[in-house]
């Protein structure tokens, strides 16, 4: 493979490799403003129902939970997409090089 060929799978790879490291550092972005806006909320939401005489907040606060849950669980999905897009080009470039 000539210098100018495995130059241009380098910078190829290069590019690909910081556009997922810029999609999974979107996604803790996303993660802890989530968490900060969701955790005022459930502050402000459990603050309500404390000063009210007959309500309880546990009903409210379960359902945050759930959803809470949920969006954990996308999360985990998004960052499996994102390490196995970053695996495959790994493996996608170094068959590259090797076959060049």
């Amino acid at each position: 493979m000539d210098n100018n060929k495995r130059w241009q799978l380098e910078e190829e790879h290069d590019e690909t490799i910081r556009f997922l490291d810029k999609a999974e550092e979107a996604l803790n972005d996303y993660r802890q403003q989530f968490y900060r806006k969701t955790n005022d909320l459930v502050d402000k939401v459990s603050s309500f129902y404390r000063e009210l005489p007959y309500g309880t907040s546990s009903d409210v606060n379960s359902r945050f939970q759930q959803g809470i849950e949920e969006y954990n669980w996308e999360i985990r999905k998004k960052e499996s997409e994102i390490e196995e897009a970053r695996d495959n080009e790994r493996r996608d470039f170094n068959r590259k090089m090797d076959s060049e």
